[in-house]
């Protein structure tokens, strides 16, 4: 039985990518001015904008019960399986919507899992699920091995200051003052249920991208090798196209994903960032 996979907007998947590897991706909403906005509507500059005006991110939305259900349906009906991957359940509530969503449609097989991770993260897990569902994996084979795995996933950030993580809440506020006095470019790690580890590695992005690149491949030959997925903002094409260079440069890895940012990674690193996934063997 063919499986189809299911993830939200917070998870980095572009429109194409999506479409290349047959995933459902569902949009979350955010608040501004006054109006929930779907994240399929809202634009980067509109919401880097209104978090520079406001001084915080956004108040956000999750997926409602009706609309997983409804999507859950509708490919039920088409006789598949599904594996659902939601953003950690401490940012929004996805996973216990989709969870009870699961339980309004009997008749299918649902895998609904809590990623406790964000963005990039949940985005190599969904290509990677998307993939195994073509080989032939059964559902209940996917589910099993990623709440097997789940650990394994890492996640590394490069922003151009610190301005944004300190906006969401991640970041303290003399740390992001004195940094950005400085014009402090800063790593950030990200790990279970959204725990981020910030660290200074320069004053500018061409000094701070060599260090960033030894950091996330410092131990290359403990990850796995299929695939890495790397996302970019919207005003670091150029930094990110050496950072590729670098990845390529490697000979490495079988797939490199690239994709633009979604609008919740440019909530914490603002216009100008730079973020890698992989998973460990």
């Amino acid at each position: 039985m063919a499986v189809k996979i299911i993830t939200d907007s917070i998870s980095d998947i572009s429109a194409e990518v999506a479409e290349m590897h047959g995933i459902e991706v569902l949009p979350i909403e955010y608040l501004i001015g006054g109006t929930y906005i779907s994240a399929f509507d809202l634009t980067v500059d509109a919401l880097v904008k209104w978090i520079r005006e406001n001084k915080r991110t956004p108040d956000l939305r999750g997926i409602s019960v009706d609309t997983y259900r409804k999507t859950f349906e509708k490919y039920v009906k088409q006789g598949m399986e599904i594996v659902c991957f939601t953003t950690g359940s401490l940012t929004v509530s996805n996973y216990s919507c989709a969870l009870h969503a699961s339980t309004l449609v009997p008749a299918g097989n649902i895998h609904v899992i809590d990623t406790h991770q964000i963005s990039t993260s949940i985005g190599i897990m969904a290509i990677k699920a998307a993939d195994m569902a073509k080989s032939g994996e059964s559902a209940n084979s996917i589910a099993i091995r990623f709440e097997r795995s789940m650990s394994k996933f890492r996640q590394y950030g490069l922003a151009d200051s610190v301005e944004f993580l300190e906006y969401s809440g991640h970041c303290p506020k003399i740390v992001a003052f004195g940094s950005n006095l400085l014009n402090a470019k800063f790593e950030f790690s990200v790990y279970d249920d959204q725990k981020f580890d910030v660290k200074y590695i320069g004053n500018s992005m061409s000094k701070a991208l060599p260090t960033y690149f030894k950091d996330v491949f410092k131990n290359l030959t403990a990850i796995d090798p299929k695939k890495v997925f790397m996302t970019h903002t919207f005003s670091d094409e150029d930094y990110f196209a050496e950072l590729y260079k670098k990845v390529l440069g490697l000979n490495y890895f079988e797939e490199i994903i690239v994709c633009g940012a979604s609008l919740h990674s440019t909530s914490l690193y603002g216009s100008s960032g730079i973020s890698v996934a992989y998973q460990l063997k």
